[in-house]
């Protein structure tokens, strides 16, 4: 069964993370640390409507990149989503 199929099944777990940022460079290394950590990127998009807007959703238990965002970010909201 692929990762894929096992959205919204007990158990499956995703974090979504939204976040100002004024680098994207920052941003690009965000989701490259996220990958090197064995994180599967499930979504990423930057708004369309509000400039230096992101969103990243990945597969897993992603809180610790809190600690990172702390740092660089003016904004950030890290969500986890857990199906039980």
């Amino acid at each position: 069964m692929g990762s894929a199929s096992r959205v919204g099944l007990k158990g499956y777990v995703k974090t979504n993370i939204f976040l100002t940022a004024y680098d994207e460079g920052f941003v690009q290394e965000l989701l490259r640390g996220l990958g090197e950590r064995g994180y599967r990127i499930l979504e990423f998009s930057k708004s369309g409507v509000v400039d230096h807007i992101y969103f990243i959703s990945v597969e897993g238990d992603a809180r610790e990149a809190e600690s990172l965002l702390k740092e660089r970010t003016p904004w950030f909201k890290v969500e986890l989503l857990e199906f039980k």
